[in-house]
């Protein structure tokens, strides 16, 4: 036996030893109940339900070779590597396609379109923190501290393989506004500087991690192997973010700083009618969505009255067409298909050609086309047949006189 696969072997007993320990004193969670405690009904997109118009998670899947070999650290990936996008719908099914893969992340995100991105972000419902270097001693420090209070206590912990995934759901998930993810980002490094100590890791220097990372789902492959998944246990309840500061020192001005900063971020609607009365007239009084382009009908009548006024004999049916794509690119299942399929959100998105192209129009049969087709050419002939009749009369009024 190689010392890598001493050390592979090793990190498995390790993981049953772990496994074994907080089975006596945790519940253990399915990864059903773990992601609908952290996604409540109602938190995503329902399936097919476009017009729900709210975000979802994303979960992403790298393959592996199948003759590849684990050595505990990394995975061999399927030809260039490239992934493969879960959009987790409000029915969490998507649940059971990556539950036995062997290397899917996800983070606690809901998001807009295809793209794991800030700009995509829409609500962070749960901060968690990767520990490394955990052994025997450091699991039953980790867990001694969240009782004694010392750090804050865990909703779930996560046995992650080599190491812990300490998940703290939030009572309320937070908007991923720009701003919002600045003070969650150094709420999070604060945080990662108190949870990760000489006592929870063995590793000296803390390993900082940004809100939009993603962690192995619960129920798929660990490193060590499929045969070793990702475990979750339940600790303690869901968390308030404020309280989440109590934990980070006050002495050297780190817990103040980043109380300014959350009350910065959070108005009153009195304060914010006074501060933002366009943006409270539209949202709140008049109750309109937020990122949508409102077209309005004089729009659609102008471009009605071109095709019937100023577009000439032989090019209406392109003029119709051009109008009968406008009215489809409006539709819902066409406003969805590009939010999906954009790589960014709100009111600008970006598409690849790839994208639009395979855009489905949803068009009558052939015979129907057909049908359609000779009713708009009999009128156009019929139109240029009376052109050319009032034409020829004004020729003859003009010769008689």
């Amino acid at each position: 036996m190689t010392d890598q696969q001493t050390a592979l072997e090793r990190q498995r007993a390790l993981y049953r030893e772990k496994n074994a320990h907080l089975d006596q004193f945790l519940e253990p969670v399915e990864p059903y109940e773990f992601y609908r405690e952290i996604f409540p009904k109602g938190s995503f997109e329902r399936k097919g339900h476009y017009e729900d118009a709210k975000g979802n998670a994303i979960a992403l899947t790298v393959p592996k070779k199948q003759d590849s070999q684990e050595n505990g650290v990394a995975l061999e990936i399927e030809g260039d590597g490239k992934t493969r996008r879960h959009l987790i719908t409000d029915e969490l099914e998507e649940l059971g396609e990556i539950q036995n893969t062997d290397f899917t992340i996800m983070s606690p995100i809901s998001y807009f379109g295809r793209q794991r991105s800030g700009k995509n972000a829409r609500y962070l419902y749960a901060l968690v923190f990767d520990l490394d270097g955990v052994g025997m001693p450091q699991l039953r420090d980790t867990l001694h501290q969240m009782n004694k209070d010392i750090i804050p206590k865990a909703t779930f912990i996560v046995n992650s393989g080599t190491g812990l995934h300490l998940y703290y759901v939030l009572t309320e998930p937070v908007p991923m506004y720009p701003h919002n993810q600045k003070i969650l980002k150094e709420l999070k490094y604060s945080l990662t500087r108190q949870i990760w100590n000489r006592f929870t890791s063995s590793i000296k220097e803390p390993q900082m991690q940004g809100v939009l990372q993603g962690f192995r789902v619960v129920g798929s492959g660990s490193k060590l192997g499929r045969d070793y998944p990702v475990v979750a246990y339940r600790f303690g309840g869901a968390v308030e973010l404020e309280k989440l500061l109590d934990y980070i020192p006050a002495s050297n001005g780190e817990r103040q700083h980043l109380q300014a900063l959350m009350k910065k971020s959070r108005l009153s609607l009195a304060e914010a009618r006074e501060k933002y009365p366009d943006w409270y007239e539209r949202r709140i009084v008049k109750k309109e969505r937020r990122g949508r382009w409102t077209v309005k009908r004089d729009l659609y009548d102008w471009w009605l009255r071109r095709i019937a006024d100023e577009i000439k004999v032989g090019h209406r049916f392109y003029g119709i067409m051009t109008l009968a794509i406008y009215a489809v690119l409006h539709t819902k299942l066409a406003t969805r298909y590009f939010e999906l399929n954009a790589s960014g959100s709100g009111q600008r998105y970006t598409l690849s050609v790839d994208a639009i192209n395979d855009f489905q129009l949803y068009l009558p049969s052939i015979n129907e086309q057909e049908r359609i087709s000779k009713i708009l050419t009999d009128i156009d002939r019929k139109i240029e047949n009376n052109t050319c009749i009032n034409d020829n009369l004004a020729n003859h009024s003009a010769m008689v006189a």
